[in-house]
């Protein structure tokens, strides 16, 4: 019983961490003079597009302990994160317009915009990945693969959007 205790309080600490990390981004985003959201995508991007690389990359195909890591840990934290950083993005912007801050609005339009993408995105992860539908995606190795070409994929829409955005901008 003590156990299921503890795992629930180390679930609710790493949720309340999100939610702090993503107040904070969205706090000071909004904090920015003029804060240009394609700027924004396309770090997401990268950042994608680093862990797809990774997730890829000889070592982890190697080894069946950090396949399990990527497609269990990994991908549970990357699709938490992505429903609780906006969350807690969109209370750290509604603190920057109760302060009047420059760019509030914006990073609010953002992260909401973001949130709403990533529902797809993580649509595809969670039956892909996390909890596999398909027989095909029942082992690590094909999961870890099916998890590093989302990312990839993920990251380059992700960046061609911030290009087409400066492009019209």
């Amino acid at each position: 019983m003590a156990l299921m205790g503890s795992a629930n309080l180390r679930f609710a600490v790493f949720i309340l961490t999100l939610l702090g990390v993503g107040a904070s981004m969205g706090y000071a985003l909004a904090g920015h003079q003029r804060l240009i959201p394609y700027k924004l995508l396309n770090i997401a991007g990268i950042i994608y597009g680093l862990v797809g690389v990774l997730v890829l990359s000889e070592m982890v195909a190697k080894s069946d302990p950090l396949k399990k890591f990527m497609v269990h840990w990994v991908a549970g934290g990357l699709i938490w994160a992505h429903t609780v950083i906006p969350i807690g993005a969109l209370i750290g912007a509604g603190v920057g317009h109760a302060l009047s801050l420059p760019s509030a609005a914006i990073t609010a339009k953002f992260f909401v915009s973001f949130f709403f993408y990533s529902i797809f995105v993580l649509g595809v992860v969670d039956s892909v990945v996390f909890f596999p539908r398909m027989k095909r995606f029942q082992g690590p190795a094909s999961r870890t693969q099916a998890f590093g070409l989302i990312l990839l994929i993920t990251g380059l829409v992700v960046q061609l959007l911030a290009a087409l955005q400066d492009f019209n901008g």
